[in-house]
């Protein structure tokens, strides 16, 4: 998996950060459960499309 730098402001890195489980030590992780979640209705309704994470749009 490649990787790209993005830049947040610390209250949003520490919201991120606060989300994070046991064994889930990095921000990747935190997103790759919480995007998927908060996405799928807007996706469902702006764009009528189902989506899965990690599958192509």
């Amino acid at each position: 998996m490649s990787a790209r730098s993005i830049s947040v402001s610390i209250d949003v890195f520490q919201m991120i950060w606060s989300l994070r489980r046991p064994g889930k030590q990095d921000e990747d992780a935190v997103l790759r459960r919480v995007l998927p979640s908060c996405m799928a209705p807007l996706l469902r309704t702006e764009l009528g499309v189902g989506y899965r994470f990690g599958e192509p749009g």
